[in-house]
């Protein structure tokens, strides 16, 4: 079921794919990852069960409630944190890992964001839709990872 009341539509990411972008990620415990439109926060969950640093940026405030939610539930707060604010205002240099699951019309922007604020050998891992000009290295479940 999609929702969206701001911003894309809020598709949730099924476990099979987390596990592919887990993967992908290749993240180590002093990694900083990334998930930009965060949704329910069920992915930043994950990667910080894995004791990785994550931090979410969303903007739809009934999202942002359940991610947190979560986040203390689970005593995570040390690990994960969602934002209040939309990723294009955000400077993305510091994270090793970024995860979007995005929309069609918003990757080639995107795409020339993450290839001006990344750092060399940081990865991108896309869910469902490609950045339009940058070659991705492996594909699996309709995951693209790239490096930059």
């Amino acid at each position: 079921m999609a929702v969206a009341i701001q911003g894309a539509p809020f598709v949730p990411t099924s476990r099979k794919k987390m596990a592919v972008i887990k993967r992908f990620a290749c993240a180590q415990p002093k990694a900083k990852v990334a998930d930009l439109g965060s949704g329910d926060g069920r992915l930043m969950v994950a990667i910080a069960k894995s004791g990785i640093i994550v931090h979410g940026y969303e903007i739809n405030p009934g999202l942002i409630f359940i991610s947190r939610l979560w986040i203390r539930l689970l005593g995570l707060q040390k690990k994960a944190l969602v934002y209040n604010k939309s990723f294009w205002n955000v400077d993305l240099s510091s994270y090793d890992v970024v995860v979007v699951y995005g929309i069609d019309y918003i990757m080639e922007r995107l795409e020339k964001k993450l290839l001006k604020e990344l750092k060399p050998g940081a990865r991108a891992i896309s869910n469902n839709f490609k950045f339009p000009n940058w070659k991705y290295r492996e594909k699996k479940d309709r995951i693209f990872l790239y490096i930059k």
